[in-house]
């Protein structure tokens, strides 16, 4: 009965509730039964499953939960009694599987877990809390789905996420309700590679976290247990170097970020080490400082402004970026493979043809070359370079010859930066 309040049903919080009131659902089914003294919820509240049964009773005194708490399953079995007193759990709290089968008994004090017994529906202790510190179990569909670590009362530290065949899939820290630490994700269990032994679960993502920012190192991992990338965080956005790796180990690349702006300058220096990397006498020393820094090493040969070798480089690298992408949004060509794998394959092919380079430049003589010869041979070896991706990227062959003027234009653009004078 509603006994003060607006003649608007759509101002229902106006209204002052008196007496028992009744709620069904859009096919008549009642869902629910309070009642009210004056406004106030007082004695059970009941709440009903679509076949009538009791699904949980709500003691109300004064409208806060005081009492005992019970919940039911759709069989009218008991599963949870839960003892309040003016809103929070102050007493025991006693899960069941069935009838005569506990899941967990749990003692509160002020809404403080002080003691705790967790049990599987073997009956084998699972978890213990003991004067408000230890591990709490919780279950879902009568299987442990999350252990959570309590100190004193309050739950702070590991918490581990299972799958209903008790496989571990994620484990993280907290504290103060926020993700505080390591979080880890694993494989699932279908994931894992039949030949792996190991009971120990194989680590698929490992992010850090600092007042529930992402704060550190995230990690990745392929499934043979090899890294697959690692990125450095900041407040949430990428802050420092950001590397990744293919399958096998090989470096993928290496790129550099602040307040998550890549840093092209360090980006197009770090390619350049990994491509300069592995050569024919095995041993290469590197001495990367600022782009405009007097001198730096490589295979024991002084070379004087290394912005000739970087700049060139940097062109390359773009043209190839300009050309993948107006290929792959041109809609005429397909690529076998992502972007990705573009890397991949200079890896593969830059060192025969970067010692060319090297080769025909004095670079303790020449900073910027104005020798005609020069620059048509540097041009001759990065139209092979375009010629063996292109080849490689596209899926018909026939489509190469069509398409290759594109690529020498490219390459003259990039020369013409590198050498105005030409």
């Amino acid at each position: 009965t509603v006994i003060s309040g607006t003649a608007d049903f759509n101002d229902q919080e106006s209204w002052l509730f008196d007496g028992t009131s009744f709620v069904y659902n859009e096919k008549g089914t009642l869902i629910s039964k309070f009642y009210y003294e004056k406004g106030t919820l007082q004695n059970d509240a009941l709440y009903y499953f679509s076949n009538g049964q009791i699904k949980k009773i709500v003691p109300y005194v004064d409208d806060e939960i005081t009492g005992e708490l019970r919940q039911y399953t759709k069989d009218g079995e008991i599963l949870l009694k839960t003892t309040y007193k003016n809103g929070i759990k102050h007493g025991s709290n006693i899960g069941f599987f069935s009838k005569e089968n506990i899941a967990f008994i749990e003692e509160y004090e002020n809404n403080l877990l002080l003691n705790g017994q967790y049990f599987k529906k073997s009956r084998i202790k699972m978890a213990t809390i003991k004067n408000g510190d230890g591990e709490k179990a919780i279950f879902k569909n009568q299987k442990i789905k999350k252990l959570i670590e309590y100190k004193n009362g309050k739950p702070e530290g590991k918490v581990q996420i299972f799958t209903l065949d008790g496989y571990l899939q994620n484990e993280y820290f907290q504290k103060d309700d926020i993700k505080e630490g390591i979080e880890t994700e694993y494989y699932k269990k279908n994931e894992i590679p039949k030949n792996y032994k190991s009971s120990n679960p194989i680590p698929k993502l490992e992010i850090t976290w600092s007042s529930n920012n992402i704060h550190g190192t995230i990690k990745t991992w392929y499934k043979n247990l090899k890294l697959e990338s690692q990125k450095e965080y900041v407040h949430n956005k990428k802050n420092g170097p950001h590397f990744a790796w293919y399958e096998n180990g090989a470096v993928m690349f290496i790129e550099e970020y602040e307040d998550d702006i890549k840093d092209l300058e360090e980006d197009i220096r770090n390619k350049f080490e990994i491509y300069r990397s592995g050569n024919i006498n095995g041993h290469v020393v590197y001495n990367f400082d600022k782009l405009d820094s007097e001198s730096y090493k490589i295979e024991r040969c002084l070379i004087n402004n290394p912005g000739f070798i970087v700049n060139l480089f940097s062109q390359w690298l773009k043209a190839i970026q300009l050309i993948y992408d107006e290929i792959r949004f041109n809609g005429k060509f397909k690529f076998n493979l992502r972007i990705g794998s573009l890397d991949k394959f200079i890896l593969n092919i830059t060192d025969i043809h970067f010692h060319s380079i090297t080769d025909i430049i004095d670079f303790e003589r020449i900073i910027y070359t104005s020798n005609l010869e020069d620059v048509n041979k540097i041009k001759e070896i990065l139209t092979d370079i375009f010629r063996e991706l292109l080849r490689y990227f596209c899926e018909d062959l026939n489509h190469v010859e069509e398409i290759f003027p594109y690529f020498e234009h490219q390459i003259s653009k990039c020369l013409k930066l590198v050498f105005p004078s030409q």
